[in-house]
């Protein structure tokens, strides 16, 4: 069995990983957080598959302005479910120091949008490049706005029994 936790902040999506239209309105992308829970089954010790479930915030500005409130177009919120097989590689396992819970995890997931905070689902405003009233859908949080995923992680594992053998301990003083 496999338990997952995930939490991304601060991520700004790139021109070249936004989908054509979103370039012609000269929008920037950023999702100031990410989070999610995920269940699954082990099939070894490299290798799982999941269960999971995202939710992620959107903002939309203006390409080029400050990403403030003032400038903010719109933000809104996606739950994605989702299925993910995810590898795990332990380079320096066989190292006797810390640097043996070092972990790579490559991973493939699939998360469609389910549901989105936009009233009616859409936004629509009149955009400064285009001059023109431009409906806004939810994007997904996979490349070029699809559910699709790949991703490669680096991290590092704590084991709890690592952990408390680990922990210094102080010296307890008393005065009576």
């Amino acid at each position: 069995m496999v338990f997952d936790y995930s939490h991304g902040v601060s991520l700004d999506l790139s021109k070249d990983k936004l989908e054509d239209e979103l370039k012609r309105q000269g929008l920037a992308v950023h999702v100031p957080s990410t989070t999610g829970f995920g269940i699954g089954y082990r099939f070894s010790r490299f290798l799982n598959l999941r269960i999971e479930t995202k939710w992620h915030r959107f903002e939309m500005y203006d390409d080029g302005k400050p990403q403030t409130r003032d400038n903010q177009i719109t933000a809104y919120n996606t739950f994605t479910p989702g299925l993910g097989l995810y590898g795990r590689w332990f380079p320096f396992r066989k190292s006797g120091d810390l640097a043996r819970h070092t972990m790579i995890a490559p991973s493939v997931r699939y998360c469609p949008n389910v549901s989105n905070s936009l009233p009616g689902g859409t936004f629509t405003d009149t955009n400064t490049v285009t001059g023109k009233a431009e409906t806004l859908k939810p994007l997904n949080n996979g490349a070029q706005n699809t559910p699709r995923v790949v991703n490669i992680s680096i991290g590092f594992r704590l084991a709890a029994s690592w952990a408390i053998m680990h922990i210094p301990h102080l010296p307890v003083q008393s005065t009576c």
